[in-house]
């Protein structure tokens, strides 16, 4: 697949050029749209005549559209690309650099081959010391698009084709090509219902034999692009037959500037969108109903659905860290529209100078493709839980502070929140508006709301099920003012941190050192404080919450509340999970001590058996949650 500024050129079989115009920057926006699998080799094209600090304009709706630089689309393609179908070394897939107009560049051959040397070097030193880099293959292609005969394009076929030999392929069962051919013919009714598939497919000559058949079929077509379905619930029961409905169902939503400023209904939901990347139902029904040719408000609900499974769109919600429920708000957080933070925006402005935590908080990511599409969720949450800070700038506009890479949250009167997306890497950091001390549980609030989120969208992947350890590490960076906003550019483990007093900064900065315990304390809150002002007898609910609080050693803590060393091997033998085994010890302590079974008497217990692993988080928000229902008398 090929991927243009302004346009999508696959090759067919043959090596041949298929051009389908996307209109122009609107590729941006469909990107995930387009990326499908990991057997595919990649073009990245730029025209060699522009800078890559020229801004791209849509030649369809050129005062329609998010202005980015060509800078700005690589970045976002090749993170793209690695984020959805990259593999986590960079390895796979392949993508090749190709440069057009090589003849209006000036000078001799020479001269002309060095000008598209530097350039691509230029491309790739944006993505230095990263796994990106190594989707680039070594050879890049500088073309005459004028020249069917230009050695340049067969060299370029020659890889292509060379790249994709070296890639999987799959021979497809002869019997597919009946219910393919009924879908295709099916096209023109945009969405279907899956139970409909089985009775066509049951109406064929040869159809296949049973569910599981249809639905490798169906995971077969959506791989090579010709429909979207997915085989998770609730999406399951749908198959879109037309991929670029979906496209265009989006894009009608970003390209409607003209009308939504003339439509009073519309003007200050565009507007929103625009400077917030919010996207209101409101306006999203309003302009897909002046839509009367694609109808797409018959399909909202799985259009909805498709686009949030692409990470086109995300659904902002209330999130609850400690019940661990979310609910919806009624709006979409759109990333597209979140433009990139740079050192001459206002956040630096505002926060320079004021009180901060004297680390920044850092979750180093294993899993690093998922990054990006977890850092979004996590943002439509934030978004969710705390108002977004905005300022006036200069102009006496209004300039909220959320961009694709940073975001700022009024945590309350007198802190702010920062979350920070780098390649791999999550920052946190917290400051305070006024001149007294930060507020220890309120960046520890923070911190734990986060990392309650990230946990809880990397369970939601398959790709982070498969592996039983954390998906990130946790570490620090240094915040002292001389690191100015960014903080240090070296990170610290929190092991190291904990094995000392005192650390040096980790840029080995002279002037200053990290006070350990302090810098730790403001992050994370200590467990000996975790205590109920009114103390609380434990039922079935509270106890299948904390039995997931418990690890290793927990016969320890079956000890600590009065259990007898063969009521603990009745319940090992009796169970076959720990997390069972957890559960019916508890059950066990509160059937003998009954009104004693409280909450603090358990964390007590807990803080006493100190070879007992325990998640002290997820037992604070447990204890906040049953505090909270105290006190409203739910």
């Amino acid at each position: 697949m090929l991927i243009d500024m302004n346009q999508c050129v696959p090759f067919n079989a043959d090596g041949d050029l298929q051009f389908w115009d996307f209109g122009g920057q609107f590729i941006f926006y469909a990107t995930h749209t387009l990326f499908h699998s990991k057997t595919s080799v990649y073009l990245v094209v730029f025209d060699l005549t522009k800078p890559l600090s020229a801004i791209v304009e849509d030649t369809e709706f050129p005062n329609e559209s998010v202005r980015k630089s060509i800078q700005q689309y690589a970045e976002y393609w090749m993170r793209s690309i690695h984020s959805y179908v990259g593999s986590d070394d960079g390895l796979q897939p392949p993508v090749i650099l190709v440069g057009t107009h090589k003849d209006l560049l000036e000078g001799d051959d020479n001269m002309r081959q060095k000008f598209a040397d530097d350039y691509f070097d230029n491309i790739r030193k944006l993505f230095e010391d990263t796994p990106i880099i190594n989707h680039i293959q070594a050879k890049d292609f500088a073309v005459d698009c004028t020249n069917p005969s230009d050695s340049s394009i067969v060299e370029l076929r020659k890889e292509i084709i060379r790249l994709g030999a070296n890639l999987e392929e799959k021979k497809i069962p002869a019997r597919w090509l009946p219910l393919e051919k009924e879908l295709l013919a099916m096209k023109h009714r945009k969405i279907i219902m899956y139970s409909e598939v089985e009775v066509i497919n049951a109406q064929t000559d040869i159809p296949l034999t049973d569910k599981e058949h249809i639905k490798v079929f169906l995971l077969y077509q959506h791989a090579k692009g010709n429909l979207f379905y997915f085989d998770e619930e609730p999406l399951s029961a749908y198959i879109a037959l037309d991929t670029q409905y979906v496209i265009d169902a989006f894009k009608c939503i970003i390209t409607s500037e003209r009308f939504c400023k003339k439509d009073p209904t519309c003007r200050r939901l565009w507007k929103t969108l625009t400077q917030e990347a919010k996207l209101e139902m409101q306006l999203l029904e309003r302009v897909w109903s002046t839509d009367e040719k694609n109808n797409f408000l018959k399909h909202k609900d799985v259009l909805l659905m498709l686009m949030q499974r692409h990470y086109i769109i995300s659904e902002a919600l209330s999130y609850d860290d400690k019940t661990e429920e979310t609910k919806g708000l009624g709006y979409y957080v759109v990333p597209c529209f979140l433009r990139l933070y740079r050192a001459n925006e206002p956040v630096k402005e505002l926060l320079s100078g004021r009180q901060q935590t004297l680390l920044k908080f850092v979750m180093s990511f294993t899993i690093s493709p998922l990054v990006q599409i977890v850092y979004y969720r996590v943002i439509a949450a934030l978004v969710g839980k705390w108002e977004i800070v905005s300022i006036n700038s200069p102009e006496q506009e209004k300039q909220v502070l959320l961009y694709e890479n940073l975001g700022v949250f009024k945590l309350d009167r007198y802190h702010v929140g920062i979350i920070e997306h780098h390649q791999g890497f999550i920052d946190l950091s917290v400051q305070k508006l006024c001149k007294s001390g930060i507020n220890a549980a309120i960046v520890d609030l923070f911190r734990r709301f986060v990392v309650s989120n990230v946990m809880n969208e990397f369970k939601k992947h398959r790709q982070a099920s498969k592996k039983q350890r954390s998906p990130f590490e946790i570490c620090f960076k240094c915040n002292e003012k001389s690191h100015c906003f960014g903080g240090s550019q070296q990170t610290v483990s929190l092991e190291e941190l904990q094995e000392s007093t005192v650390e040096p900064c980790p840029d080995m900065i002279k002037g200053h050192e990290i006070s350990t315990r302090q810098a730790i304390s403001e992050w994370f809150q200590d467990h000996l404080n975790i205590r109920l002002k009114n103390d609380y007898v434990l039922g079935e609910e509270q106890l299948i919450k904390l039995c997931n609080t418990v690890g290793k050693n927990w016969q320890i803590l079956g000890i600590k509340l009065g259990l007898s060393n063969v009521q603990i091997e009745q319940i090992e033998l009796d169970n076959q999970t720990t997390g069972l085994r957890i559960f019916k010890m508890l059950l066990k302590w509160t059937a003998q001590r009954q009104k004693e079974a409280t909450f603090n008497t358990l964390i007590q217990a807990m803080k006493s058996a100190t070879e007992v692993s325990v998640d002290w988080d997820k037992v604070k928000n447990i204890g906040e949650e049953i505090e909270s229902k105290n006190s409203t008398g739910l």
